[in-house]
């Protein structure tokens, strides 16, 4: 009895865990807050941008909790509009909407995930694309 017990609770408990991100209505959700880009991988080359590397930027993205997003660098808006969480291949899926209908601009959908509480991967929807590494923004 005392083992069902304890299943019972480690799957309530993940159940509840893996379904916070979802919960991006509230302050909680761990996808919500500022976030800058620190390494960005991939690409058919195998590439590896570093802060320091030729080419990078360090492009910050801000998730609300009234599902809008934008993409910034330094104070420059790059792309903004909203975005929606669902599940897909169990993973987390994010799907991107562009607000200026005169230019929509290029963003893929992403698998996100967390290396941490304060390191967010998004990456690409595709076997050659790349893998972007975020740092919380306190």
């Amino acid at each position: 009895m005392r083992k069902v017990t304890l299943v019972c609770c480690v799957l309530v408990t993940t159940f509840i865990a893996s379904c916070s991100l979802f919960n991006s209505n509230s302050e909680d959700s761990p996808i919500i807050g500022n976030w800058e880009l620190i390494r960005k991988t991939g690409g058919f080359i195998g590439l590896d941008l570093t802060p320091g590397s030729d080419g990078f930027n360090p492009i910050q993205v801000e998730f609300s909790s009234n599902h809008s997003y934008s993409f910034s660098l330094g104070d420059s808006v790059l792309i903004q509009g909203s975005y929606f969480l669902s599940k897909k291949d169990d993973m987390i899926y994010i799907k991107y909407l562009n607000n200026d209908e005169n230019d929509p601009g290029h963003i893929f959908n992403k698998f996100a995930y967390f290396e941490s509480d304060d390191t967010l991967i998004l990456s690409d929807d595709c076997f050659d694309c790349f893998r972007s590494t975020y740092k919380r923004i306190k």
